[in-house]
């Protein structure tokens, strides 16, 4: 019985997969967890299956899945689904234990608008705490909240007929008491001692931005450099200070090589090859003209960090009407899906550096000659 059950289950959730486009490698983790099951049952007869364990093992782009089986959405598109409120009040800052040292602070700049303002230290590098401890439970913050707050209750509210309690944007920001970075990237020698900090702490938050449900703004208020150029692209729109800051991928100039997920990510927002040249290859530093006239960005403005901010809040005014049917992130799921799919999810997977490349080279190439 428990066999057959699966059986069915798998087929069905196969179905699924297929439908919503979800790329084939999540078939073989379904037969793994299916094979897992079956073992638990030979082992243990008396255990029976989960009634919603084969939907959870279904994973999106996302951090985390909000997806369901077509047939399930289709069942239940008209039961309202849990309008629990979130209970943690804003301003939050992340991480937020007794002994550690905020580095984001999360907060409302309007009913529909959330900020993400990062302050770790003075040029914001994205080290392991900020991405793994403040960024990402950051943006699931703000997803949660605007879909327990907001979405879901203006989507069954049958009063509400343009859905406008849905609004929603969110816009990211570095330390507005600062004029001079947004962010400076990784700390490369730190770096190079956690091979797979890339792909298991930084690529989960460009995913997630790829997909975040609301539109997000970047409020470029001072240098991005290397992966905090990345993060700011990651983002739908950009908005930059006109005087005293760059865009830069500079790796070229200090040695490092760019994980899969920078060349996935750059390639799938910018379609000029001249430029994705430009950038990698020369490290050319952009100044904010020279970002609009490459289309890098969507808007500069004169002033200081304040009059960025500003700037991104009137943008984030104009495009919070966009994401009231639920629908703005399945759609940018579905336009950066080969974006999506070339980050890997390999938790083995790390970027190799100069030294082994040469060392390959001398052990496969060379001999030939």
């Amino acid at each position: 019985m428990i066999l057959a059950k699966i059986r069915v289950d798998y087929r069905k959730n196969m179905a699924g997969i297929e439908r919503t486009g979800y790329p084939p490698v999540r078939a073989s983790r379904w037969f793994i967890h299916l094979v897992g099951l079956i073992a638990r049952q030979l082992v243990n007869p008396s255990w029976t299956l989960p009634s919603q364990l084969l939907r959870q093992l279904s994973c999106s782009h996302s951090p985390y899945s909000y997806e369901h089986s077509t047939e399930d959405s289709l069942t239940n598109i008209n039961k309202p689904a849990d309008t629990s409120t979130t209970t943690m009040q804003l301003p939050v800052q992340f991480p937020s234990g007794p002994n550690e040292t905020p580095l984001v602070t999360v907060s409302k700049a309007h009913d529909h608008v959330w900020v993400i303002e990062l302050h770790n230290g003075a040029d914001n590098r994205l080290t392991e705490d900020m991405c793994v401890k403040a960024l990402r439970p950051a943006l699931i913050l703000v997803e949660t909240q605007w879909r327990d707050d907001h979405w879901r209750k203006a989507f069954y509210d049958k009063n509400d007929v343009e859905k406008k309690g849905a609004s929603g944007a969110l816009i990211l920001v570095a330390d507005r008491k600062q004029q001079k970075f947004f962010s400076n990237g990784f700390d490369f020698p730190k770096l190079l001692k956690k091979p797979h900090f890339i792909p298991n702490s930084f690529d989960p938050i460009i995913k997630h931005l790829l997909g975040f449900p609301i539109p997000v703004i970047a409020a470029i208020n001072g240098h991005a450099f290397a992966a905090g150029f990345m993060l700011a692209l990651a983002c739908d729109y950009r908005v930059m200070k006109s005087q005293k800051a760059w865009l830069s991928m500079n790796e070229i100039l200090f040695g490092g090589p760019i994980p899969r997920s920078f060349s996935a990510l750059f390639n799938g927002k910018c379609t000029d090859s001249t430029v994705v040249r430009k950038v990698f290859l020369e490290a050319h530093r952009f100044t904010a003209q020279e970002a609009l006239e490459a289309k890098l960005v969507d808007e500069i403005v004169q002033g200081d960090s304040e009059a960025v901010f500003q700037g991104a809040m009137n943008l984030a005014l104009r495009l919070s009407h966009l994401p009231r049917l639920g629908v703005y992130g399945l759609i940018k799921k579905e336009l950066y899906n080969r974006t999506l799919d070339g980050i890997t999810e390999n938790e083995l997977v790390r970027v190799a550096h100069a030294p082994e490349e040469d060392e390959e080279f001398q052990r496969k190439v060379k001999p030939r000659l």
